[in-house]
Order: C-alpha cells, then sequence, then structure tokens
C-alpha cells in the first residue's frame, strides 16, 4: 500500500487500474480526498487508513457531516480494492458511514442547515438581487463588447447565476454543449450534458451526465424563462455552439471551475459562499415555504401551481419527490 501522497496522479491511476469501468472523474475525486485528508494528516502514504481509523476519526469530527460523507465512501473504496483481507477495518469505516449517515437525516428532519450552509445561506430575494447587481455589472463594464479572460468570466457567471436560480441543479452545467436542435437529433446514444436551441420554440436542457444518471436516466427540460432565453441568444451570437464554458485560461469548464466561480463571487458581491447545493436549498426551500402557505390557506389555484414547480425542480436535480421533501423542504 505504497501509494505516495505527494503525488495525486499515482493514487488516481490505482483507481483507474481497479475501477476501470467507473466514470474517470469519480476515481480524481476519490483520488482526490484521499490525497488531501492524508496530507492534512501529515501521513506520506495511505497505509494509516489501516493502521489508525481513530485518529481518521477524530480528524474527520471537525467536518460537516457532508463532507465527511464524501471522505469515508473514497476509504471504504479504496480498501475494498486491496487484495489483503481488511474485513474488520472496513466494518468499523462503515459502521461510521452509517452513524454519520443517521446524523446528516436526524439535522434535515429538524430542518437545520449544515456545516458553512447555514452561515452562508441568504433568502433568494438576496439571491435575485445578487443576479442583477451582476447584470449591471456586464452592461456598465461594456463585458458583451470585450474579449478579455475577465468578460467571459462575468458572461460566465452571468448566464450560469440565471440558470441555476430559474432551473436549479447540481455541477452538471459545467459541461455543457450548446447545439443546433437538428445536430441533436443524429446523436444516438445521449451522453453528455446539452444545451438544445430550436428555431420557433424554447430551447432545453438535455442532461445525460450527472450523479443520479443511472437511476433517472436523461432530463430534459424546457426552458422558458425569458430573460435566460436572451441569455442563451447572445451567447450564441458570440460564441457559436460547442462547450459553453472556459476559463480565463481557455481550458473547458469541469465541475471544480464552476464551484469555484460560484464561490468567488458570492464572496466579492455577499460575503458568503455559495455554490450548488446551497442555491438548491435556498431556491427550493422559498418555493416550498410558499406551497406550505397556500396549503394552510386553503388556496386551491396556487397549491397546484407550487406543487408543480416543486415536482418540475426535483425532475431538474435528479431525485424523488419524496427526496426533496425530506432534505430539501423546511
Amino acid at each position: 500500500m505504497d501509494l505516495q501522497v505527494n503525488n495525486k496522479e499515482q493514487v488516481l491511476e490505482y483507481f483507474l487500474k481497479n475501477r476501470p469501468n467507473r466514470k474517470i472523474k469519480t476515481n480524481e475525486q476519490y483520488a482526490l480526498r484521499l490525497t488531501k485528508l492524508a496530507r492534512s494528516m501529515d501521513q506520506e502514504n495511505l497505509q494509516f487508513l489501516v493502521d489508525d481509523h481513530k485518529s481518521v476519526f477524530e480528524h474527520l469530527d471537525n467536518k460537516p457531516v457532508t463532507t465527511q460523507a464524501n471522505i469515508l465512501t473514497a476509504i471504504i473504496d479504496f480498501l475494498l480494492t486491496l487484495n489483503n483481507d481488511h474485513s474488520e477495518i472496513l466494518k468499523i469505516y462503515k459502521e461510521r458511514k452509517v452513524t454519520n449517515q443517521d446524523k446528516y437525516y436526524q439535522q434535515n428532519e429538524k430542518g437545520e442547515l449544515i456545516g458553512a450552509q447555514k452561515e452562508n445561506f441568504v433568502p433568494l430575494e438576496e439571491m435575485m438581487k445578487y443576479y442583477n447587481r451582476i447584470d449591471h455589472e456586464v452592461k456598465e463594464k461594456n463585458y458583451e463588447n470585450d474579449d478579455s479572460g475577465l468578460a467571459r468570466e462575468y458572461l460566465n457567471l452571468r448566464i450560469l447565476l440565471r440558470l441555476y436560480l430559474m432551473y436549479p441543479s447540481r455541477n452538471e452545467y459545467s459541461n455543457l454543449e450548446l447545439i443546433q436542435y437538428k445536430d441533436f437529433k443524429k446523436i444516438k446514444h445521449l451522453m453528455k450534458n446539452y444545451l438544445v436551441v430550436r428555431s420557433g420554440k424554447n430551447p432545453f436542457l438535455s442532461i445525460s451526465e450527472y450523479k443520479t444518471a443511472a437511476k433517472h436516466k436523461t432530463k430534459t427540460t424546457e426552458i422558458k424563462d425569458v430573460t435566460l432565453k436572451k441569455l442563451i441568444d447572445f451567447h450564441k451570437s458570440k460564441f457559436g455552439y460547442g462547450n459553453m464554458f472556459y476559463t480565463q485560461g481557455g481550458r473547458k469548464y469541469e465541475n471544480i471551475d464552476l464551484s469555484k466561480l460560484l464561490t468567488k463571487y458570492s464572496r466579492m458581491y455577499l460575503d458568503k459562499s455559495i455554490g450548488t447545493t446551497l442555491m438548491y436549498k435556498i431556491v427550493i426551500q422559498t418555493v416550498g415555504q410558499e406551497y406550505h402557505k397556500a396549503l394552510e390557506s386553503d388556496n386551491h389555484s396556487k397549491i397546484e401551481e407550487l406543487r408543480k414547480k416543486l415536482e418540475e425542480f426535483a425532475k431538474i436535480r435528479g431525485h424523488t419527490k419524496q427526496t426533496q421533501k425530506n432534505i430539501y423542504i423546511k
């Protein structure tokens, strides 16, 4: 188990060799989690995961339960790849993961925002003001006619904020490809994420690469928001078709780039760190609260309108209505 953690590529190669049929991104995430854990605990290789689980647990105690869950998943997966019999230590890590999950669901049942989410939460109204401020900044500084890296970053931020506020989901919008409907129809096997534009009709999202794709298959969402449609038209006229989002250095966006963009500017403009998960909670809790108020007032037309909206958000996110109710609506 002499996997040196000062070289993440070595750990990644190990996962690629032992989990060849898994998505590369998943292997990359697991390799990153384990190398970061080892370095933060001043370990040179991964043997400590077997030798000193108590220190690992003490270290995890200081992290949010969601972060703990991600790290424990990577540890368990890594131990399962080893040829040696580690059944006892695996049992210990699996038990800790179950305890961690119980804590997570308990917090959600109480309606608690978890870890850093509580201190970074803002009302949806504030998020809309934030979007409007970014839109104003783009226009005031003439970024629409600017080809600099900073201008591209602001244009990325504007359309992504609108997209996530209107059609909230996970990080899968980072690798969206803008495509014409006639070309989209030629694709036999949908495996990527597309924003499809049609002449005379609303554009739509076709999302096939995301966390729960194995269960929920390709997600298709019609884009009806007028403002977002205008932003899409502008993007098409300025940048054309193909991958929509690039870094200032010209590299195609990955999930991590989207996270960095959203947290960077939310800190700058709101003094908060808001990524896609928290943004979803902000949107869904607002709609959920409106739904409960409609139920209490016996407003049948409003109840039906909001119920459909909640169902649509669950479909967009890629989870069940029960998961949405249990985890996100408080």
